[in-house]
């Protein structure tokens, strides 16, 4: 093979030969027969910057396209802006049409992901190249494609400098590994032989000493040899030495002297747009003529000039890159200070008023190299808030990680502070779609603390509402209450509506959950009275789907049909209004008319898959919510009709939700799976259940959530009953008893838990007793039994 090195130069027909690599082409050589027989697999190829990775994976596409395989390549970039990295544009690549506009693009990593591996044919490779550039959303995208390699028959190969090889090893099970080491004296020799096959030892031996066995620098030594006359041509294809090399021989051995006397080559117009590429990877052909100030004509002339000099390239889509690291970094540094920060204005400038996401960050970045740190600190908070919007919550957390950082060099005052908030809200959100709750939690705090340092009191509350929730996740309810209570009161101080809804709502929840009915209750009023009086929709939905599931849960079921009401036709469907159809879903089960149930959880599945999905509530709520609601109405409802695989497909979605393990909902996931499979009964299935009961938490299902009539006691009673255990009984009635319990508290729909109770009670025998939870049961079911017939409004009716 003889492609050369990346990035090295020709003088007429030399250049130093591929060699010292037989290793990790035969290892190329056998993924690709892997590939062939449709096993997939991933490759992960590691070195220092210079070490061939990027000529290992251009072997790999072409002996790829030898065995006609399909050949994908992916090249990550430093400081990359864009949601989810090179992806999103590699989606938009094979299915054509624009991402924005399809469904994925309303969800996350995950969802993009997926999609990837539907549209990438078996036995395709996909090549990428620079992974130590991926980062937060972009990096889980890969790591997701490289789990499913196998699964979907591709292979994927990757190519990264060894800094990166950490972050991506340790999600993965036992990849296919492939590091490369410096080339040794005699390995250069070994390819110098081709060539100067007279000297080969004697400049195999210069080089490799000047340049550690580096290919990216031996490649530059030995063109140091050629420019000087040192090796000349003897016959087409042959060199020698004209004499023996001086110890003191010219050598580049500062290569970024040497770069940089290349990148003047063509004058100072090229090593400006050199530099003005340097600092925005991203930059395109307009972005560059905007920004360095030569015109178009020169600028163009500029770009071909070192695509000339091969000093950046250019893929076929016509974006351009650096040949190497080396060669971006020395552009960077090219031109003094003050014209770097010059260019930096100008990027600045030229998006000023752009709306596209990608730009958001890299806005931040040039306000923060320009010294323009809060301007920079508060377009990364807007940045993170548009990469939350894109649900690219670990691109987001980035953002937030780049604009604290910057905030912090600031001085204390008022605006600091306020730019503080913002970035803590995103954070707070961000990690609550992650699971993360403890750190989520220490966000809020932090958000708190700066709201009262801004002196902003309208901040204050909605910071406090916010955080209230944050606590909830983690741990007893009991420590919301204080921060509720301030919320209101300044909510009330100010007469603002808005803010009294938020807490309203949020103190509503902490009530229901600490099984105060009244209050509950009457703050879901209370918030609902304030969205009347402001007059906003999504507020008056919001507030109606509280009611709801309060309601729901002490059976005023009345109360909770006149909230239900009807909805009024919407060219699109919200968050709020997805959240309203479930508690609607949970209504209508709860009355015992799973058709009218069915019809609203079907809108809402419509309408999760639907393109351009809200990314959040305005007042906060996070996407995984919406997913948990209607993937546990969905669970319950294929169990009250025996579809026992949907009830366990609905039930694993629950265990993998990140929301599924917070402090008021723990445990309740795996409840539903142990119902599911118990009801499918399948073999192996009882086995299965016990297992599962090992894994939840001594506390699971905690009352006053929807779910609740899920026990661990039943549970583990109904599985004692099926194996046959001698405890059965003991634990049937102790099943019974925190059954019981739970219809006096907060019934719900006990009253199926106590039926079920009561059948596994017979099957051992214990007729009485079946009796008596038949008889705790009835009042239960009695309070659900409603009017005959289908609900007025029996679904969202969306239009579109």
């Amino acid at each position: 093979m003889d492609t050369g090195w990346p990035g090295a130069h020709r003088v007429d027909d030399a250049r130093l030969p591929f060699c010292g690599r037989s290793r990790a082409l035969a290892a190329i050589d056998d993924a690709l027969r892997s590939v062939t027989d449709g096993a997939g697999l991933t490759l992960v190829i590691s070195a220092e910057a210079g070490a061939g990775k990027s000529a290992i994976l251009q072997h790999a596409r072409s002996a790829a396209r030898g065995l006609h395989l399909p050949a994908i390549t992916v090249a990550a970039v430093a400081g990359d802006a864009r949601p989810f990295g090179p992806w999103a544009a590699l989606y938009e690549q094979l299915v054509g049409v624009p991402f924005s506009s399809s469904s994925t693009a309303s969800g996350d990593a995950s969802a993009l992901a997926v999609a990837l591996q539907s549209v990438i044919a078996p036995r395709t490779c996909l090549l990428v190249d620079d992974a130590q550039y991926l980062r937060g959303d972009a990096l889980h995208v890969l790591i997701l494609l490289a789990r499913g390699a196998r699964a979907s028959a591709h292979a994927v190969f990757v190519a990264l400098r060894s800094e990166g090889l950490r972050a991506l090893l340790v999600h993965l099970d036992a990849p296919v590994r492939l590091d490369l080491a410096p080339l040794t004296s005699d390995e250069l020799r070994e390819g110098l032989r081709r060539i100067a096959p007279d000297d080969a030892a004697a400049v195999a031996t210069f080089v490799h000493a000047r340049s550690g066995g580096n290919p990216f620098f031996a490649s530059r030594v030995f063109e140091a040899l050629l420019r000087e006359g040192t090796l000349q041509r003897v016959a087409p294809g042959r060199w020698a030495l004209t004499a023996p090399i001086a110890d003191d021989a010219q050598t580049p051995s500062d290569l970024r002297e040497y770069i940089e006397a290349r990148l003047f080559a063509r004058g100072e117009g090229a090593a400006t747009v050199a530099c003005a590429l340097a600092l925005d990877a991203e930059a395109s052909a307009d972005d560059l003529v905007a920004v360095c100030g030569l015109g178009e004509a020169s600028t163009l002339d500029a770009i071909d000039d070192l695509l000339a000099l091969a000093l950046i390239e250019q893929d076929e889509h016509g974006a351009v890159r650096f040949t190497h690291d080396l060669v971006r970094d020395t552009a960077a540094q090219c031109l003094n200070g003050g014209r770097r920060a010059r260019l930096h204005r100008a990027f600045v400038d030229r998006f000023a008023g752009d709306e596209r996401r990608a730009t958001y960050v890299r806005l931040a970045r040039h306000l923060h190299a320009s010294g323009q740190l809060l301007a920079g600190a508060r377009a990364y908070a807007d940045a993170a808030g548009s990469l939350l919007a894109a649900n690219a919550w670990r691109d987001a957390l980035l953002a937030v990680k780049e604009g604290i950082e910057l905030a912090n060099q600031l001085r204390e005052s008022v605006d600091v502070h306020a730019v503080f908030v913002r970035l803590h809200e995103i954070a707070v959100r961000a990690y609550e779609e992650g699971g993360a709750r403890e750190t989520a939690l220490d966000h809020a705090n932090q958000r708190v603390l700066h709201a009262r340092k801004a002196d902003d009191l309208a901040a204050l509350s909605r910071a406090l509402a916010r955080r209230a929730w944050s606590i909830m996740e983690t741990r007893a309810p009991d420590e919301a209450l204080p921060g509720l209570d301030e919320a209101l009161a300044l909510a009330q101080q100010l007469g603002d509506d808005d803010l009294a809804f938020y807490a309203r709502m949020h103190r509503s929840l902490y009530y229901q959950y600490t099984g105060d009915e009244q209050r509950a209750i009457g703050d879901a009023h209370a918030a609902i009275a304030a969205a009347d009086r402001l007059d906003e929709a999504e507020a008056r939905t919001a507030g109606r789907d509280r009611l709801i599931a309060s309601a729901c849960i002490w059976l005023r079921l009345d109360d909770a049909e006149a909230a239900a009401g009807g909805t009024t036709a919407r060219v699109a469907i919200s968050q709020a209004e997805m959240l309203f159809g479930v508690r609607r879903a949970c209504l209508w089960y709860l009355r015992d008319r799973l058709e009218a149930s069915h019809a609203e959880l079907d809108e809402v599945a419509r309408a999760l898959g639907a393109p351009h999905l809200p990314p959040a509530l305005v007042r906060g709520m996070i996407l995984p919510l919406i997913q948990y609601a209607f993937s546990a109405q969905a669970a319950v409802n294929a169990r009250a009709e025996g579809r026992w695989n949907d009830a366990l497909a609905h039930a694993e979605r629950l265990v993998e939700n990140p929301l599924a393990e917070g402090y008021t909902r723990r445990g309740i996931a795996r409840l539903h799976l142990i119902e599911a499979l118990l009801g499918r009964n399948a073999i192996g299935d009882v086995a299965r259940a016990g297992a599962e009961i090992a894994r939840l938490p001594r506390d699971a299902a905690p009352p006053n959530l929807f779910g609740m009539s899920l026990t661990r006691e039943s549970a583990v009673a109904r599985i004692a009953v099926a194996s046959g255990s001698p405890d059965a009984a003991d634990l049937v009635r102790e099943a019974g008893d925190v059954l019981k319990h739970r219809a006096r508290r907060a019934p719900l729909d006990v009253d199926l838990a106590l039926e079920q109770l009561a059948a596994a009670a017979r099957t051992i025998g214990m007729d009485g007793y079946a009796a008596h939870l038949l008889s705790a049961a009835a009042p239960v079911r009695m309070r659900r039994a409603g009017p005959a017939g289908p609900p007025e409004h029996p679904g969202l009716r969306l239009v579109r």
